[in-house]
C-alpha cells in the first residue's frame, strides 16, 4: 500500500482556489479484481482525513464528580483520565464519540465542560449553544484562546433516587430524616440542620471524620423533601397541597436556602473552640430523583422535560455535611463550654475528661 496526501480544491467557473491539505489516505492494491483495461483496481482500506498535524489539538481529559464541586474552583478535585487528539472542527457529539472510543474508562453518564480562567462551565446533554457563544461549540472551543488550557472536563452527576436504601449508620456516617419534621412539625430543612449540625460536626471532628446526611431516615430510605418549602406539586402528608409558587420562584428560593445553610454550618464551625479551619467542613446538595425517572417508557425526553428535571434537581436535595478529622487539639462546642463529642460505632457521645486529657 501507499500513503498519499489528499488535497481539497474548490473550483468556481474558470477560477480555482488554493488547495488545502486535508489529511492522508492509505491506498492498497486489490489483486482479486482488475479494471476492464487490465489496470489494477485500488480500494481505500484506511481513511484518516482528520489525522493531519494541521488543525489537530491534544487535549487533557479530566473527570469531575459534581458532588466534588466547591465554591473555590482551585480546591475542586479532578482525576486525570488521559490525553486525546481531536480535530478542532469536531462537534460536541463527535467529541463524545471520540472520548468513548479513546478513553473507555470514563463514566458514560456525564457532561462535557469548559474551563475558562479557573471556572467550569458545564454543557448539558447535546446542546451546543447554551453558553455565551455566538457559534455552535467545536473542539477548538475547549482550547486557547477560548479557554486557559486545552482541556476537556467530564462532569458526572451524583444523585439519589427516592426510596432507595443507603448504607446503615456507622462511626463515619449519621443519617437524619427531613420528612418527619417537614410533614408533621412544619419545619423547613434549614431549621432541622440548625438544630442538629453542631453536635455531629463536633463529634466527627474529634473522631476520624465522617458525613452527616440530611434527607435519609433511620431505616436508610432516601426521602424527597423540597429544600425550599412546598409548591404546587407537594403534599403535606394529609392530602393538602402546598403553597402556590412557580417553579422558577422555587428554584431561586432553593438557591437562597442553600446559601443560608452553608453560612449556618460555617457559623457553627467558627463558633467552636478553637475555630474550625475552612477546609475541614463542607456542605453538598445532592439531587433526589423520583423513583420512576420518566413516564414515557424510556423515550428521549423533550427540552421541556429536561428543563423541569434540572429545576427539580435544584429543589429536591439530600444535604451532605462532610467533616474531616481535626488537626491537633480537641474542638469544644464553644468557648464557654467544656462539652465535646466523639463517635463510637454508629452513635455520638460526650467525651469524658480522661479522653480529653
Amino acid at each position: 500500500g501507499h500513503v498519499v496526501k489528499v488535497d481539497m480544491k474548490q473550483e468556481s467557473g474558470h477560477k480555482a482556489y488554493k488547495a488545502k491539505h486535508f489529511g492522508e489516505l492509505r491506498i492498497c492494491q486489490d489483486t482479486s479484481r482488475t479494471h476492464s483495461k487490465s489496470l489494477p483496481q485500488h480500494r481505500i482500506s484506511n481513511v484518516n482525513l482528520r489525522d493531519s498535524s494541521e488543525g489537530v489539538i491534544d487535549f487533557h481529559v479530566r473527570h469531575l464528580s459534581s458532588s466534588n464541586l466547591t465554591e473555590n474552583e482551585n480546591e475542586t478535585q479532578t482525576t486525570i483520565m488521559g490525553t486525546i487528539r481531536l480535530h478542532k472542527s469536531l462537534t460536541i457529539s463527535q467529541i463524545r464519540t471520540e472520548i468513548n472510543k479513546q478513553l473507555p474508562q470514563i463514566p458514560k453518564q456525564g457532561r462535557l465542560a469548559r474551563r475558562l480562567d479557573g471556572d467550569i462551565f458545564p454543557i448539558t446533554h447535546e446542546q451546543e449553544t447554551n453558553l455565551d457563544c455566538k457559534h455552535p461549540l467545536r473542539a477548538k472551543s475547549f482550547a486557547p484562546p477560548y479557554t486557559k488550557d486545552a482541556e476537556i472536563i467530564i462532569v458526572t452527576s451524583k444523585y439519589y433516587t427516592m426510596g432507595e436504601v443507603v448504607q446503615d449508620e456507622t462511626k463515619s456516617r449519621e443519617l437524619k430524616s427531613l420528612e418527619l419534621a417537614f410533614v408533621h412539625q412544619k419545619k423547613d430543612p434549614s431549621l432541622v440542620v440548625k438544630e442538629k449540625v453542631g453536635k455531629y460536626v463536633n463529634a466527627f471532628l474529634n473522631s476520624a471524620g465522617g458525613v452527616l446526611i440530611f434527607g435519609v431516615n433511620d431505616d436508610g430510605f432516601v426521602e424527597r423533601v423540597p429544600i425550599a418549602g412546598k409548591g404546587d406539586d407537594d403534599d403535606d402528608g394529609g392530602g393538602r397541597r402546598g403553597k402556590c409558587r412557580s417553579m422558577a420562584d422555587r428554584v431561586n428560593l432553593a438557591r437562597h436556602v442553600k446559601d443560608h445553610i452553608r453560612k449556618l454550618v460555617d457559623g457553627v464551625a467558627k463558633s467552636m473552640d478553637p475555630a474550625v479551619d475552612n477546609d475541614l467542613v463542607s456542605v453538598h446538595f445532592i439531587p433526589v430523583r423520583p423513583s420512576l425517572e420518566t413516564s414515557n417508557g424510556g423515550d428521549k425526553m423533550s427540552l421541556d422535560d429536561e428543563t423541569k428535571k434540572a429545576q427539580e434537581d435544584e429543589i429536591y436535595n439530600v444535604i451532605e455535611v462532610h467533616v474531616k478529622p481535626r488537626r491537633g487539639t480537641i474542638h469544644f462546642m464553644d468557648a464557654n463550654s467544656f462539652d465535646a463529642y466523639e463517635r463510637r460505632d454508629g452513635s455520638t457521645f460526650l467525651m469524658n475528661k480522661s479522653t480529653m486529657l
